[in-house]
């Protein structure tokens, strides 16, 4: 979890996406009751340690998902996934500021991709950008 919480701070730290989000709206995966729009829902997938004959590096590489949603229009969730992606696109070698200071060496954008969603028979349509990033870094 330390690593989704730094990257979520990087996130909330950056002055794009905080007048796109608001604190409360940047959420995990399971969390979203009660949020309000436009949001981000973000989670964790694969971790993969990253080993050599001699044995473990000690580092890491995971992909984290960040889904971001609006009510409004699909203008508004492209902007909040171009913010994300410009948080950590060109990103490398920091500590992030979550509570073990995970040391990142490198962000990588891998996919972007519309998800929007328009259930048949309803009038509200929920625009979903999904934004997906491998992170190379070291495990505190």
């Amino acid at each position: 979890m330390a690593l989704q919480d730094g990257m979520v701070l990087a996130l909330q730290a950056n002055s794009t996406y905080k007048a796109l989000v608001s604190t409360n709206s940047t959420v995990p995966v399971g969390a979203v009751k009660n949020v309000s729009y436009p949001m981000v829902v973000y989670h964790q997938g694969t971790i993969q340690d990253l080993i050599t004959t001699a044995g473990s590096t000690g580092n890491r590489t995971a992909r984290v998902q960040f889904d971001a949603y609006s009510a409004k229009s699909y203008t508004e969730a492209k902007a909040i996934a171009k913010a994300i992606r410009g948080v950590f696109q060109n990103l490398n070698n920091v500590t992030l500021t979550d509570s073990s200071s995970t040391f990142v060496q490198a962000f990588f954008v891998t996919q972007e991709s519309d998800l929007t969603f328009i259930a048949q028979g309803q009038l509200t349509v929920e625009f979903r950008v999904m934004v997906e990033i491998e992170v190379l870094y070291k495990e505190s």
